[in-house]
């Protein structure tokens, strides 16, 4: 959770209270119950936001180690795929050889 998220929710939450205060006392009755559920929702909201905002940025440092383990493993399959290409061919080159000696004898 960063600072400026803090700071933004607790000046989220007054504004809202102090609307609603200034809003309801125009009309001369000041309710504080409807104050507080005011400001009570307003609170939940930005509580809400953040904690997307948090599993946004958790689901993006997944993937990106996930990006990280994916490159990793590719280069060790594409090595050892390489190393049996070239056992093979180099297998397959030896057997070409013998037939290509005794196609000369």
């Amino acid at each position: 959770m960063n600072v400026k998220d803090l700071i933004l929710a607790v000046i989220m939450v007054f504004s809202a209270s102090m609307l609603v205060y200034r809003w309801i006392s125009m009309y001369g009755k000041s309710d504080l119950t409807l104050v507080a559920l005011t400001t009570l929702f307003v609170s939940t909201l930005a509580i809400f936001l953040i904690s997307i905002g948090l599993r946004m940025s958790r689901v993006l440092e997944e993937s990106q180690s996930i990006k990280r383990v994916i490159a990793v493993n590719s280069d060790e399959l594409q090595n050892n795929l390489e190393s049996r290409l070239k056992s093979a061919l180099r297998h397959i080159e030896m057997r070409i050889e013998s037939i290509e000696k005794r196609l000369y004898r």
